[in-house]
């Protein structure tokens, strides 16, 4: 498992309404370790159906203070995308 990137949407750090959001390559990877640490699903894993990700996976991921990341499994490149 590796992230790929770290950003975030929203307003200002430290607001309570910032989401973060990491790309990563194992989702399925990423969510069992994050069980393990204490963070749950906010809901279920999505699949991304239009724009640049399309084909990826995301979901939110909170913690019991209420901080929220957003996880988001880019498509796997087929060899007609190389």
């Amino acid at each position: 498992m590796s992230v790929i990137a770290v950003g975030h949407h929203g307003l200002t750090v430290g607001d309570p309404d910032r989401t973060e959001r990491m790309l990563v390559d194992d989702l399925d990877d990423v969510l069992a370790r994050a069980a393990g640490l204490g963070w749950r699903p906010a809901g279920r894993v999505m699949g991304i159906t239009t724009g640049p990700r399309a084909g990826g996976r995301a979901v939110h991921l909170t913690d019991d203070d209420g901080v929220v990341v957003e996880l988001v499994e880019p498509p796997v490149p087929t060899p007609a995308d190389a």
